[in-house]
């Protein structure tokens, strides 16, 4: 395991935080790098060709023929849902009113966006169990916890308005897709401040990818002037968005995920929070070695 890393890492968050240099503006920019894509295109073809590259060049036209049907299908598939996610959003704020319990509430907002975005519900659930044990060990009250977990689990809410083909996109976003993602904080803000069940977990959406150097979004938001449980949020919901795979990189290894949290620490994330996930994460492997013992 990666114990070892883990607290040599911790004993060095407040040294990296000043030493670093100036974190990026994008979020995760500094955690995971983007690939530049590259293509090469065939020479012309010489004039005459022979039979073997004639029908060579037939099969190669019938394939690319059979590509652009299902990337047709695709964009049929991705216009006919974003026809749709306008009233997503709507459909979601009244069927959370009309539950009779917050929980039930919970539960049919994570449905509905499990229905929109691969592994969502997963996601929530890792982010808002490791926000609670991070805000526990920072000595948030109950109350404030509360909050918290029902911020994690609502995070990406705001994701039920956002076009399925930037979800599900395999490569980088472009600076176009990049401003359109960008705002799903503020519709999931705009979703839950009118519930009063969810009111006090509404900030903490709003907040949830500011950077504690002011470079985050939507608001620019720097310091303590981001919500506690906000910046706890960041950063349980970057170790777990590191860890697992997605649609545009792999699943990094742990180690290097607390790695490049640290490398953060003081520029996109709050240094204290970092630290106390750090030491949740030794806790958790303390426990699980002594379990296996």
């Amino acid at each position: 395991m990666f114990r070892h890393e883990i607290q040599g890492l911790l004993a060095g968050f407040r040294r990296r935080a000043r030493n670093a240099e100036s974190a990026p503006t994008d979020h995760f920019v500094c955690l995971v790098p983007r690939l530049a894509q590259h293509c090469r295109y065939g020479q012309e073809q010489p004039r005459k060709e022979s039979i073997k590259a004639i029908a060579g060049n037939n099969k190669y036209n019938k394939r690319s023929e059979g590509h652009q049907k299902v990337a047709q299908q695709e964009g049929l598939h991705h216009a006919l849902q974003d026809r749709l996610r306008a009233r997503r959003a709507a459909v979601a704020a009244a069927l959370a009113e009309a539950q009779d319990t917050p929980e039930q509430a919970l539960e049919g907002l994570m449905a509905i966006l499990q229905l929109h975005e691969h592994d969502a519900r997963g996601h929530a659930t890792r982010v808002a169990r490791l926000a609670v044990a991070v805000g526990d060990e920072m000595g948030f009250t109950d109350e404030e916890l509360g909050t918290l977990e029902r911020g994690g689990l609502l995070h990406d809410i705001g994701k039920l308005d956002m076009p399925a083909s930037i979800l599900s996109k395999p490569g980088p976003l472009d600076e176009d897709e990049w401003r359109i993602m960008r705002t799903h904080p503020q519709v999931g803000y705009d979703l839950l401040r009118n519930q009063p069940r969810f009111a006090d977990a509404a900030e903490v959406v709003l907040s949830h990818h500011e950077a504690y150097d002011g470079t985050g979004y939507p608001r620019r938001l720097e310091s303590t002037r981001i919500p506690k449980a906000a910046r706890v949020l960041a950063v349980a919901d970057a170790y777990d968005s590191m860890t697992h795979p997605h649609t545009q990189r792999p699943a990094m290894p742990p180690s290097l995920a607390i790695e490049e949290i640290a490398r953060c620490s003081g520029k996109q994330f709050d240094p204290q929070c970092a630290e106390a996930l750090g030491c949740v994460l030794a806790h958790a492997l303390e426990s699980e070695a002594h379990a296996a013992v």
